[in-house]
């Protein structure tokens, strides 16, 4: 049976999921979007990144070849996607009211 999808975020720099992290990589040279690298918990072999698609207007996961992921990791991939997106929108708009 599938574990139940869980991101717990540590640090603004780390967030856990079940089997995989995130960890905040770098900054764009214009200091608005970040990059975070993604992690297997057991062995801290790198999977893949979350990063700002301008194009889509959101973050997106991009894998590293021949990475292969179960339910789990997925939901937790989107989920952050969704959560750093979020943020990413609400940062946006008080840089706008400045």
């Amino acid at each position: 049976m599938p574990t139940k999808p869980n991101l717990e975020v540590v640090s603004s720099t780390l967030t856990k999921g079940t089997y995989i992290d995130f960890r905040l990589h770098s900054l764009s040279p214009s200091g608005k979007t970040k990059t975070w690298k993604v992690q297997n918990r057991d062995n801290s072999i790198l999977i893949g990144e979350v990063m700002w698609f301008s194009r889509w207007r959101k973050y997106i996961f991009a894998p590293y070849d021949g990475m292969v992921f179960e339910e789990t990791c997925l939901h937790e991939i989107a989920m952050f996607c969704q959560q750093e997106t979020s943020n990413q929108r609400k940062e946006q708009a008080l840089r706008k009211k400045t």
